[in-house]
């Protein structure tokens, strides 16, 4: 019991740290692009960052999942994340937050529209 523990606690560590020392090759540079984030939450495969800035853009902290298998030369303010996921979950992040914010107006607009038939 308490050895099999252990051991799955141990390879669970060994798992989140294993991502932050991949190293970046240079057969892989050109499909890698520089972000800087902050990690806000780690599971065991992927982690939840908010971009700070990717490349030359700003992301004001916009918040996405990204698998820590696409993720090299984490340095602690960031890394160099696979150019097809980066893309994918940057895209991703923006559709949710537009939705999110469409849900909100719509709410606020019913909440008036509720707050003018008290009235009336």
């Amino acid at each position: 019991c308490c050895l099999m523990h252990t051991q799955r606690k141990m390879t669970k560590e060994r798992r989140k740290m294993d991502w932050k020392n991949q190293r970046l090759t240079s057969g892989q540079s050109f499909h890698y692009t520089r972000t800087s984030f902050d990690v806000v939450r780690e599971k065991d495969k992927s982690i939840l960052v908010k971009l700070n800035q990717v490349g030359y853009r700003d992301y004001n902290g916009l918040s996405t999942w990204f698998p820590k298998s696409v993720i090299r030369d984490y340095n602690g303010s960031g890394a160099y994340v696979w150019d097809k996921a980066l893309s994918s979950s940057i895209r991703r992040a923006q559709e949710y937050e537009q939705e999110r914010a469409q849900k909100i107006k719509e709410a606020k607009e019913l909440l008036k529209e509720k707050a003018e038939r008290k009235l009336n």
